[in-house]
């Protein structure tokens, strides 16, 4: 495999969603526009309290009272549960009001939500539109299950209780899925070059290796102390600084450090002017890059985020104006680093498409089917820690493969199907 292909596969895998274990996801706050009767609180429907083991989907609630279950005066209206975190939600658990509290208060119809951003919500397909009357003196959980999806804010909109014309109450209400982080899309230029004349020894490369960050590679890590050992330093003048991409990328934002209090005073870049190029020839300004950049006076740097609309780019270029006022006639910076992710090219978008993988979640085998004339070089199946489980090498020319993984752990796994130009990456989960 070439050294491209790899670097190239970095940037995807850094984009792609780490999994973790089957959860049980409990809200960490809830919102509501309905109003609490009985001092009632809607931190009793996802606290646990009342129920027999916390944090459960199956457990039984015991007799419902305002100190273990919400009440609100009946009406229509909205509950907000916020997860605390993007999730891959599969299913629900709910307790409904039961016989100990006030009677017929308990939900009866629902239309239930999954937002992303707390802002935009969608009707969850499959999702409970009514939930059991509970008569006896405790609650069962009653569980449902539907097609995942990714949400970070879950809403109940009540339609109806069980007949209770003062109030409507429920017990509680859990979560099933899977957690989903989604990892920083970094991209790290692989060089730059600028017509500034470099000081005190310093390099630029200091500024996109990671010198000074406390992680790398990253887009919101915090810079230490800057000195000419991780940061750039210059002759204060206007110049241009281009950054080499090392591909073709989709670039919707960059994280900026700027030099901080422990370097000559006042150094840090002010003013400037952002462009993006394919060819690093013709270089275009980028609508809502920033034009200026905060100084740093504390002695470490923390990461200047900004978005943009998406540019095409292999290069960016930083076209250097002013500094913070150094009297010393000095500019500089400690880091950069971009956001975005890779272009495919035709042929990636070929391989993608023509590469099916199956079964998916597999228990022994996966078989990889290539129904386009690309030949495949390999087959590198690698952990959500980046390491690599599996190589396979095709020498025998066939578009189909077989890969054996009943030797892995369960849990999921990034695939990567390559040949001596392209490649495209593929998710399996392993039971």
């Amino acid at each position: 495999m070439k050294k491209s292909t790899f670097l190239k596969f970095a940037v995807l895998f850094f984009a792609a969603t780490i999994i973790q274990a089957q959860d049980i996801i409990n809200p960490t706050s809830a919102t509501t526009i309905l109003t609490a009767e009985f001092g009632s609180s809607l931190i009793n429907t996802i606290n646990g309290s009342g129920l027999d083991t916390f944090p459960s989907l199956s457990a039984s609630h015991s007799g419902t009272n305002p100190g273990t279950a919400f009440y609100a005066t009946n009406d229509t209206g909205i509950i907000d549960f916020d997860l605390g975190g993007s999730y891959l939600v599969d299913g629900l658990s709910f307790w409904n009001a039961n016989a100990t509290g006030p009677p017929q208060t308990g939900v009866q119809d629902i239309i239930i939500y999954s937002s992303e951003d707390g802002v935009t919500y969608t009707p969850i397909s499959g999702a409970p539109t009514s939930f059991t009357e509970a008569v006896t003196t405790s609650s069962n959980a009653e569980q449902f299950s539907f097609a995942e999806i990714t949400a970070s804010f879950i809403r109940f909109e009540l339609i109806s209780n069980y007949g209770s014309s003062a109030f409507i109450g429920f017990a509680e209400v859990a979560f099933s899925g899977i957690e989903a982080e989604v990892v920083e899309n970094v991209i790290n230029p692989v060089s730059a070059t600028t017509t500034l004349s470099a000081q005190f020894g310093s390099s630029l490369d200091n500024t996109i290796n990671g010198a000074g960050l406390d992680v790398f590679p990253t887009l919101s890590g915090t810079h230490g102390g800057t000195n000419p050992g991780n940061a750039f330093y210059a002759t204060n003048n206007t110049g241009t600084i281009d950054f080499d991409l090392g591909g073709s990328f989709l670039v919707d934002g960059l994280t900026f450090w700027n030099t901080n209090a422990p370097g000559p005073g006042a150094t840090g870049i002010q003013g400037v002017i952002i462009s993006s190029s394919e060819d690093g020839t013709n270089f275009t300004p980028i609508s809502g890059a920033p034009s200026t950049f905060a100084q740093v006076v504390t002695p470490s740097s923390a990461a200047e985020q900004f978005s943009f609309t998406e540019v095409t780019a292999s290069f960016i270029r930083f076209d250097i104006l002013s500094n913070h006022g150094d009297p010393g006639n000095l500019v500089a910076f400690a880091e950069v680093a971009f956001s975005g992710v890779e272009t495919l090219g035709v042929t990636d978008s070929v391989l993608e498409e023509s590469i099916s993988l199956y079964p998916n979640p597999a228990s022994d085998v996966i078989r990889i089917n290539n129904t386009s004339n690309i030949g495949l070089e390999g087959i590198t199946v690698y952990d959500m820690n980046g390491r690599i489980v599996i190589q396979h090498l095709v020498t025998d020319n066939s578009h189909n493969q077989t890969i054996n993984v009943s030797e892995l752990s369960s849990g999921v796994y990034m695939v990567q199907i390559y040949s001596n130009q392209v490649h495209t990456m593929k998710r399996v989960i392993k039971n």
